[in-house]
């Protein structure tokens, strides 16, 4: 069971980073296109990372009950593992994709308005 979980998590961390760089091209592209300073656009960057990360560790603390009640114990059934394995994968992909969309909007919200308090 954990071997499946950590072959997962595993392809979290590059679909998480794949999702990072995505948002990193969006951002980078609409600086140059609205000619946003480098330092605006590093400052909404890290506003972006850390709100990710937050919203995701609070996911992965959520998950860790019911993750370790499954791991340590001797009775847990394979189908209780396998709802616990679905629902997890699920809701990880789930997050991503919601992350990603909302900071893709956010960064056109905000470069918009920046072009237009710039004028």
């Amino acid at each position: 069971m954990v071997n499946l979980l950590d072959g997962y998590n595993k392809l979290y961390v590059l679909e998480h980073a794949r999702m990072m760089k995505r948002l990193s091209n969006t951002l980078n592209g609409l600086s140059k296109k609205y000619k946003i300073p480098e330092k605006e656009t590093r400052k909404l960057w890290n506003e972006c990372k850390r709100s990710i990360e937050s919203k995701l560790n609070r996911k992965m603390n959520s998950h860790k009950p019911r993750y370790n009640s499954l791991v340590m114990s001797c009775s847990a059934s394979v189908a209780d593992f396998g709802d616990f394995y679905k629902y997890y994968v699920t809701s990880w992909n789930k997050a991503l994709k919601k992350s990603e969309k909302k900071w893709n909007k956010i960064f056109i919200e905000r470069a918009k308005n920046y072009r237009s308090g710039a004028k």
